[in-house]
């Protein structure tokens, strides 16, 4: 067990000792900054895998905006490109610093980072999502991220990642009365979607009742599945019906709703800070002031500790 515990704990660095108290019941999101192939590939495909509800973020322009929209993240920041050292340690506390998104949970990604600046990020700044490197072996990394976004509520009370799709050419086809009918669907997961019902369907859409060989439609796409009527329900002027796909569907099926899923949250994402200005805040700039700064602190300790070693000497004699 000592052993399992240990293995947990590596591939992550600085994480706070406890979770914050105010966890959101609804989860969080997750945004990776600048993620390197492995992450994207296997790390990121695994936290989806496993419903975490994760984004990727290409360029720091465009980071404050979506957080904007988006308080009480999870944001991990690879920076090991686009900016030097110091430019990403201004770019974190100014993050820090904005009222507007400072409930952002930060975690810093680097492989190059030198001893030194890896204590400079772990004591000088939050990093409460942790330190991370990809040189860990894929199982270590995944479950350490996954520890990280357990302990802050990145789930919440969820089961599985949801998204939202009237108008987004998603469908479900069921055949009543020698006639097809396509009725819409207002939001998926990887097991289930809730669709919009007519009056005249109720009859026929009893919960507890599979209904064999119906149609999921995905911008084109089609799979046919059985289907189990989870509950109907009225929602305002609206009759909700939600059905339960088979279990067990082929994993080509299942890559496809996930895969469908997962464009729709990114377009969402996209289009909800469309034509927002990007952030144009020089940080390099700042970093290197931020350095100078640094240095002088550092500098006034050694002065300091100079004349106190030379004043315990004058007492001495």
């Amino acid at each position: 067990m000592a052993e399992e515990n240990n293995q947990e704990n590596q591939g992550a660095e600085g994480v706070a000792s406890s979770a914050k108290s105010s966890n959101p019941v609804t989860g969080r999101k997750v945004y990776f900054l600048n993620p390197t192939y492995t992450l994207r590939d296997h790390v990121i495909t695994a936290l989806w895998d496993a419903e975490y509800e994760v984004y990727i973020i290409e360029d720091y322009q465009y980071v404050k905006n979506v957080l904007r929209k988006n308080p009480d993240s999870i944001l991990y920041i690879n920076i090991d490109v686009q900016m030097n050292f110091m430019a990403w340690y201004a770019f974190i506390e100014s993050i820090h610093n904005d009222k507007k998104i400072s409930s952002t949970i930060v975690g810093v990604i680097s492989d190059k980072l030198s001893d030194v600046e890896k204590d400079m990020f772990l004591t000088k700044t939050k990093c409460d999502a942790g330190f991370f490197s990809t040189k860990e072996t894929i199982p270590i990394i995944v479950s350490s991220f996954e520890r990280i976004l357990d302990m802050y509520g990145a789930k919440g009370r969820r089961q599985y990642v949801r998204a939202m799709c009237m108008g987004g050419n998603a469908s479900v086809l069921w055949q009543a009365e020698g006639k097809m009918f396509e009725l819409p669907i207002v939001d998926i997961s990887k097991v289930s979607c809730s669709i919009k019902l007519e009056e005249r369907f109720l009859g026929y859409l009893k919960p507890g009742r599979t209904i064999p060989k119906m149609t999921l439609k995905l911008n084109g796409r089609v799979f046919s599945m059985d289907m189990k009527v989870y509950a109907v329900h009225q929602k305002g002027t609206a009759i909700m019906g939600v059905l339960l796909f088979q279990e067990n569907l082929p994993p080509t099926t299942q890559a496809s709703i996930k895969d469908f899923i997962h464009k729709i949250l990114h377009k969402v994402m996209a289009s909800s800070v469309n034509g927002e200005a990007p952030d144009k805040c020089d940080y390099a700039l700042k970093g290197s002031n931020l350095a100078k700064e640094f240095q002088a602190q550092e500098d006034a300790k050694r002065r300091e500790q100079r004349l106190k070693e030379q004043s315990q000497l004058r007492d001495a004699d």
